[in-house]
Order: structure tokens, then C-alpha cells, then sequence
């Protein structure tokens, strides 16, 4: 049956870090794995009840895919699929926790646990997901993720990341992002004129504003990048934050 990173993408979670050009599968019996015609043959123990249906193609369970991807993938991919998860309310961190426990003999299972540690159920996307992997990576203060602000006239928006202490917001392509729920999204223009205008709403209530983009988190850029939200951060502090 499909596990691993295959197993994954039919829960349809978000992936980073594997390849997705071979398929993961795990045969029950199978004394070791091997890979042919990009086909990887795990072995591992699979229970009956370790196997469930999506649209008729057997796989493990999300938990268990989960983890298996998670020691593939590294910290950063850990984060990305495990988040993905929890945002989809398809697993617990609790059930995560114990999946990591009972398959500890994993290659990468170090790694995994400390993904999936970090991950976060409002992280929306992928780019969400690695942005915080930027921030722990970086040692950027760790953001709250999808944070809601107010002015007198109610919600002026919700930004992907708050650093709320340093009078500071984060956002994420969000001119993409807010452009696909803009009611004018075949408008370009109309679009970016409506994108800017919350933008300036936000600013408004007193909070500065970073975005980043899919390049910003490239690994050669990502140092510049976290330089540039860090003087952010530091910025807003000394311009928002109240005299004591």
C-alpha cells in the first residue's frame, strides 16, 4: 500500500523536502526495502486497522504518513506536512506524538520529532509552514500565526504572522493569496488597489508590516531575508510601541 510522502499526497497534505518523483510503498512482510524503477519497497509492520481507502487506493493512515514523510524530509518538510495536517484537522499533535513513539526506530526520526514539535495548525500553506521554519532557523521571535486586527470599523484583516509585542505583522505572497479570495481576482488592478488598501488599514492601527515571497525563502536568501523582518520588528518597536 502507499506510504510515505505518496501516502501523504493522496491525504492531500502539503509536501517540501522529497522527492516526488518516486513512489513510496510499504509491503506487509517484507524483510528490507529496496528501490526499483523508482519505486521505494519499505518494510515495515502494518496492522490490519493500519489501513484505510482514499478513493479506492489503500494507504496508511495521515498520522502515520505524517511521520514517515516527516524522516524524509528533514526539519523544514517536517513542519510543512505536519502543519498541513493539524490545519486540515486530519490528526492531533497528540497523535503525532505518539505515532513518532511507536515507529522511533525510523531513520530521521530525530529530525522528524523536532518538526513536528515546531509545526503549527494555522499555518494555511506550505509558504506558512516554512515561514515559521525560516524564524526558528534564523532565531527570529516566533510569530502567532494567522492573527486577526481590529480598527474602530471592525476586522481590518487577518495577517499570517504577528509579532504583536514588537507592534509588527508578517505577511506571506499575500498579495497572491488575498488576490484568490478578492471578489475582483480577474481584475489585476482592481485587485492589487483593494490588496494595498487593507495593507494600509492594517498600517494604520499602529503595527508595521514585512512581506515575503516564495523566493524570500529560498535557503541562499533566507539570511537576508530574516534581516530584513528583524529590522522590522525592531523599527516598529521603536516607532509604535507606547512611551512606558
Amino acid at each position: 500500500m502507499l506510504s510515505h510522502s505518496s501516502a501523504a499526497a493522496v491525504h492531500g497534505l502539503d509536501l517540501h523536502g522529497v522527492d516526488l518523483g518516486r513512489v513510496h510503498v510499504t509491503s506487509r512482510g517484507r524483510r528490507s526495502g529496496r528501490i526499483e524503477a523508482g519505486v521505494v519497497q519499505h518494510a515495515g509492520p502494518l496492522d490490519d486497522g493500519e489501513v484505510v481507502l482514499v478513493g479506492g487506493v489503500p494507504v496508511v493512515p495521515v498520522s502515520r504518513a505524517v511521520v514517515e514523510t516527516a524522516c524524509l524530509a528533514g526539519v523544514e518538510g517536517a513542519m510543512v506536512v505536519a502543519s498541513s495536517a493539524l490545519h486540515h484537522g486530519s490528526t492531533t499533535d497528540d497523535d503525532l506524538a505518539a505515532r513518532a513513539r511507536r515507529h522511533g526506530q525510523l531513520r530521521g526520526i530525530r529530525g522528524a520529532r523536532l518538526g513536528l514539535s515546531l509545526s503549527d495548525a494555522g499555518c494555511h500553506s506550505a509558504g506558512e509552514a516554512r515561514s515559521l521554519f525560516l524564524c526558528w532557523e534564523q532565531g527570529l521571535p516566533r510569530p502567532v500565526c494567522q492573527v486577526p486586527i481590529h480598527d474602530a470599523d471592525g476586522l481590518a484583516g487577518i495577517v499570517d504572522a504577528g509579532w504583536l509585542e514588537w507592534r509588527h505583522v508578517g505577511e506571506f505572497d499575500g498579495l497572491v493569496k488575498y488576490g484568490r479570495q478578492n471578489p475582483w481576482s480577474s481584475d489585476p488592478v482592481a485587485m492589487l488597489v483593494a490588496e494595498k488598501a487593507r495593507e494600509d488599514r492594517i498600517r494604520e492601527t499602529g503595527l508595521g508590516m514585512t512581506r515575503w515571497t516564495w523566493h524570500d525563502l529560498d535557503p541562499d536568501v533566507r539570511a537576508r531575508t530574516a534581516a530584513r523582518i528583524r529590522h522590522g520588528l525592531e523599527r516598529s518597536r521603536r516607532w509604535y510601541s507606547t512611551p512606558a
